[in-house]
């Protein structure tokens, strides 16, 4: 499998959470972004402002050998998505911006490899 068909089929699997009931969370947006990338904006609660996530598919691949990107996005989602994280740090992109649809600041969480 190659790397966006990865990300697509990660995001696909944040979008079915979040309307789960186990652990509820506001999806608001993913993405892929050079092929390689998968970007989650999520509130962790209705009233939150957004968060935002950076996920590189070579790097979980390698960190999670053998498994699905479903089983990936699940442990996401639980010890990511829904653990609660703070405000995080908050940029301005636009890229992230017209993802999200909004220009209301995103407080980005874990390691930032793209958009600076």
């Amino acid at each position: 499998m190659d790397q966006t068909e990865w990300c697509e089929r990660f995001l696909l699997e944040i979008e079915k959470a979040s309307k789960g009931t186990v652990l509820p969370f506001v999806y608001v947006a993913g993405g892929v972004f050079d092929g390689h990338y998968a970007v989650v904006i999520y509130r962790e609660r209705p009233e939150f402002t957004p968060s935002g996530r950076v996920y590189e598919a070579r790097e979980e691949m390698r960190a999670f050998e053998g498994s699905t990107p479903e089983e990936i996005a699940e442990a996401a989602v639980v010890g990511d998505i829904t653990d609660p994280s703070g405000v995080g740090e908050f940029h301005s992109w636009p890229w992230a911006e017209q993802l999200a649809g909004t220009s209301e600041p995103i407080g980005w969480h874990g390691p930032l490899p793209m958009g600076r």
